[in-house]
């Protein structure tokens, strides 16, 4: 079930492809906001593979996706990921024999912090779920 493409739907898709690889190979990830102001073309090319993806348009057949995913390319969305990302955190200092009793204003992790006090008025003294 490989999708067609015309051949210059492909050279964009192409061009586009090779400016996030650039940027993997220079910053290491492929993390491109949606209003990228050096390259908003991009960040809306990245955006819109998600999209694609999330509506069944790319699926893990598809060489476009295959090819992404070798670049380490994110489907789901950033935010998630960095919701994920802090839980992790949280949930490493619990794990080594800490607690969920980060400071607003932690010294070792700042922005850890800020995240807990932000789960804690979301949650509204609720247990902490995976989302």
């Amino acid at each position: 079930n490989r999708r067609k493409f015309r051949p210059s739907d492909e050279q964009k898709w192409n061009k586009q492809f090779n400016q996030l690889e650039e940027i993997v190979k220079n910053r290491g990830n492929c993390n491109v906001p949606t209003r990228c102001p050096k390259n908003p073309a991009l960040g809306t090319w990245v955006a819109k593979q998600r999209r694609l993806y999330k509506k069944g348009k790319i699926s893990e057949g598809d060489d476009r996706y295959q090819r992404l995913k070798k670049i380490g390319f994110i489907w789901n969305n950033l935010d998630e990921q960095k919701w994920n990302n802090r839980y992790n955190q949280l949930e490493e200092i619990v794990e080594n024999g800490g607690n969920c009793n980060i400071l607003r204003r932690c010294p070792k992790n700042p922005s850890l912090g800020v995240w807990v006090a932000t789960q804690r008025i979301v949650q509204e003294g609720k247990y902490f779920r995976r989302r």
